[in-house]
């Protein structure tokens, strides 16, 4: 009689984590190397960006809706002019005021002609904000100042934001904090990076048996687990 095999419980496989800010050809080339499992912790914050099955993306929250936004159910679709004629190979459409001015220029995404971005100016023709959506929703928003600096980076999902704030100091755009909106909590940061951290160590502590935590251009975390620091083309 044949023997049965063993079943392997999840929580006793051993894995090696990596932190980097997404999974390129390099980490997939390693990765098919390994014996042990791989578990990738990623910081991108591209709203197109896909995560895989072994991948925690800390903004994920942005991405995981279904659907997509109308033309039409843009807010101010409704007391704005549409103008058809816009430029081809750029943006799709464009919305005037009452004075001809252009307020809104639309780019629509190419897989379903869902709004993906629309750039927002004011009577002075300066840009405003860049609002991008994904599925049914803005995801994503850029406010700028009136010198044309951006000020505020908003990261928006169902039942979490985050707020980046910049401002210019000595003729550079600098970081001056973060605030994380969780349900009806709000902590401030004083940079995007301490959350980010914070996160790397949470999603870390969740696994065990990991032998090894990798930081692929990042600075080594501190962990009693053995770490290491790689730099892009010094895989092995």
């Amino acid at each position: 009689m044949a023997s049965m095999g063993k079943t392997v419980r999840k929580d006793l496989l051993i894995m090696k984590i990596v932190v980097a800010k997404e999974i390129n050809e390099e980490l997939e080339s390693w990765q098919n190397r390994q014996t042990e499992s791989v578990l990738f912790i990623t910081w991108t914050s591209d709203i197109i960006y896909e995560s895989r099955e072994n991948e925690v993306n800390l903004y994920d929250f942005t991405r995981h809706r279904n659907g997509h936004i109308e033309l039409t159910n843009l807010p101010f679709s409704k007391y704005q002019i549409l103008n058809y004629s816009s430029v081809s190979g750029e943006h799709q459409f464009e919305f005037k005021n009452f004075n001809d001015q252009i307020v809104n220029k639309i780019f629509l995404a190419n897989e379903d002609l869902g709004v993906q971005t629309t750039y927002n100016y004011d009577k002075y023709q300066k840009i405003v904000s860049v609002d991008h959506f994904r599925s049914t929703g803005l995801v994503q928003q850029v406010i700028y100042d009136d010198k044309g600096d951006p000020i505020t980076n908003r990261f928006i999902g169902t039942h979490k934001k985050i707020e980046i704030y910049w401002q210019r100091m000595n003729n550079e755009l600098t970081e001056t904090g973060m605030m994380l909106f969780d349900h009806n909590e709000q902590s401030f940061y004083n940079s995007y990076w301490d959350w980010q951290f914070q996160e790397f160590y949470k999603v870390i502590n969740k696994n065990q048996n990991v032998t090894e935590i990798i930081s692929y251009e990042l600075p080594t975390l501190n962990s009693h687990i053995k770490t290491r620091k790689v730099q892009k083309g010094h895989f092995y």
